[in-house]
């Protein structure tokens, strides 16, 4: 089982918030939003780590930033 400690630079709050403000949300709309993301953020990592840890075991296939992004 993967565990995550509380780690400061893992707040996203201002990338959050800049993103949703783009998008046009305000008000409560926007609050909700925020919090319903912010908080999705450890399940987020917890999953990146576990993909990473089954690369690691050569039990998934390796993406490059080219590969997810281009």
């Amino acid at each position: 089982m993967i565990t995550l400690q509380k780690e400061d630079n893992w707040d996203f709050s201002k990338e959050i918030l800049d993103d949703l403000l783009r998008q046009g949300f305000t008000g409560e709309e926007l609050e909700k939003q925020f919090y319903a993301l912010k908080n999705e953020i450890p399940n987020c990592i917890k999953a990146m780590l576990y993909e990473a840890q089954l690369v690691a075991e050569g039990k998934a296939e390796f993406q490059s930033y080219e590969d997810v992004f281009e």
